[in-house]
């Protein structure tokens, strides 16, 4: 079976004049916690882009935002650093980059992010799509994608136009980022984020891509500017390839073996009669039997299966059996599929899922204080280890030790930031441990100790607080001793806090499910794969053509 590898397409590099930035230090920032990382280097300039990076974050009066290309002189010194940094870096089984950068052309083709296989690429500066195509076809034949992002805005002022698309140079496109869901009006919230663009229509959506005929595959990316390229929450990029390598990877993005993930990193499997997601299959006479194994990172709420983007199949382990298959026929293999338990799946096995989330914190419009250094440790006994570790970063500078499946100890450290009650600020872990009920887990983040069977963990959620800390810094600060205030809230509101989820048994995080279509008519259709789990965080397959 082929590997499962993440990474970002689509992280914005030397968008806004900045002497503190350090191309080599984001690259190191990425590899921390990414498999691949392609380039989206910025050759545009604007009097709205200040030193710190895009606009958004400056509350002042700006300049009208008007885009041009930067400079020609400006163009080659920063995109021939960012390619050195991207040889420098390459390491092959270890870390994959690609040298690439944003294309938006004169502003009425749809964004697209170029990017190539090779280590000295070139930077075409076209005005339109065709002209990028004709480029990338004679300059870097082989060697060179262009995907589509944000692409359900509106068409003509930097939304997508399908008409103008080559599925083989964009064999697939950015479904969800930092602006929100390009899939289409009738599955989410759509692009909801940047009035400046906003809003969306229909006409360039993902989903109308697909009705009009386009093979396109479909990933997550997060579009943005910040410290740390991949960040939790904004959009990532799955890849099956055969291995970590460019070779292996370019393969797969070819072959649309890619698929979407909002942050949290869904082990999804899509196969139809053992083709891949990404497969044109011929047409027999029965439905071709689709194949889901979907592995998430907490209870899952629902897989759906979309076809001709009409949602014809939803499957939830949260309902009972007969809601769960209703109208089609499905099986799974997963233990205690009808009723798993609304608390996170039931106590029917010995694997568990746990969410460790740290970085709750006093405010900044409260009291101005330096980022907080978390460390932290995860200690198994009486049978437990810990099986696998999938990072959630918010913050650059996370670091984590794991000697890999079966350990009994893990151990983190890493800064986070403060913000106001507007921005999610907390980093987390998501640990796969096995072992018997009376398993103990014993965790300590920061001074703050929490030990429990894995029964207990599985019962319910814990909290904790540095009290102590709280006190001193409220009594230093404000003059304030806590234990005379007739409120006692303000003393948890100022505390540092960590949350230990409660453990997701293994019913209710992952499933092995057969699913064949009862309208079968042998027409040409496509299906794919949509998951959500309770806690919000979704993954989208790429589809799979029947013709």
């Amino acid at each position: 079976m082929r590997n499962l590898y993440w990474g970002e397409t689509h992280d914005n590099t030397y968008q806004a004049p900045d002497p503190e930035f350090s191309i080599e230090g984001h690259l190191a920032a990425a590899a921390s916690h990414l498999d691949f990382y392609t380039a989206a280097y910025y050759p545009y300039t604007s009097p709205a882009f200040k030193k710190g990076g895009h606009p958004s974050e400056d509350k002042g009066r700006q300049p009208l935002n008007v885009e041009r290309w930067k400079d020609d002189d400006i163009i080659a010194e920063e995109w021939d650093e960012l390619k050195r940094a991207i040889r420098a870096c390459h390491a092959p089984g270890d870390f994959v980059a690609f040298a690439g950068y944003e294309w938006q052309g004169d502003g009425t083709w749809g964004d697209h992010n170029v990017f190539f296989n090779s280590d000295d690429p070139p930077l075409f500066r076209e005005d339109t799509l065709a002209g990028l195509y004709s480029a990338m076809r004679q300059s870097a034949p082989g060697a060179a994608f262009a995907i589509p992002h944000h692409t359900a805005y509106i068409r003509g002022f930097r939304g997508k136009n399908w008409e103008v698309q080559d599925d083989g140079l964009s064999p697939f496109a950015e479904l969800f980022s930092i602006h929100g869901s390009s899939e289409g009006a009738a599955f989410g919230a759509g692009l909801r984020s940047n009035p400046f663009l906003g809003p969306d229509a229909e006409v360039g959506s993902i989903s109308s891509a697909l009705l009009s005929g386009r093979r396109i595959g479909i990933v997550g990316s997060t579009d943005n500017w910040g410290p740390l390229p991949g960040v939790y929450g904004q959009g990532l990029a799955g890849v099956w390839a055969d291995e970590l390598s460019r070779e292996g990877l370019w393969e797969a993005f070819a072959a649309r073996r890619v698929y979407g993930v909002t942050g949290d990193r869904i082990r999804l499997h899509v196969d139809a009669d053992g083709s891949p997601m990404g497969s044109v299959i011929p047409a027999g006479s029965e439905s071709p039997r689709m194949r889901m194994s979907v592995e998430a990172l907490g209870t899952i709420d629902y897989i759906d299966v979309i076809r001709d983007e009409k949602l014809i199949g939803r499957y939830s382990p949260l309902a009972d059996a007969a809601a769960a298959t209703r109208g089609f026929s499905i099986q799974s293999d997963g233990a205690g599929d009808a009723g798993a338990a609304p608390n996170g799946g039931n106590f029917d096995g010995d694997d568990f899922q746990i969410r460790l989330e740290y970085g709750w914190g006093p405010p900044a419009n409260v009291i101005e204080l330096d980022a907080r250094h978390w460390s932290g440790a995860v200690k198994c006994s009486g049978g437990a280890s810990i099986q696998a570790v999938s990072p959630c970063f918010i913050s650059p500078g996370q670091r984590f030790i794991f000697a890999g499946p079966g350990s009994t100890e893990f151990t983190f450290s890493g800064p986070t930031g403060q913000d106001t009650v507007n921005r999610q600020v907390q980093n987390a872990y998501v640990l796969r441990v096995k072992g018997p009920r009376s398993g103990v887990i014993e965790f300590e983040i920061d001074g703050m100790r929490h030990r429990a069977s894995l029964e207990d963990l599985h019962r319910s959620d814990s909290v904790l607080w540095d009290r102590e800390s709280s006190a001193q810094m409220i009594r230093r600060e404000f003059s304030v001793d806590v234990d005379k205030l007739y409120r006692k809230d303000v003393h948890f509101g100022m505390a540092y806090k960590a949350k230990i989820h409660r453990a997701v048994g293994s019913s209710g995080f992952r499933k092995e499910l057969t699913w064949r279509d009862q309208l079968w008519d042998s027409r040409p259709h496509h299906y794919r794969v949509r998951v959500r789990q309770i806690n919000g965080q979704m993954a989208w397959s790429s589809p799979i053509w029947v013709e």
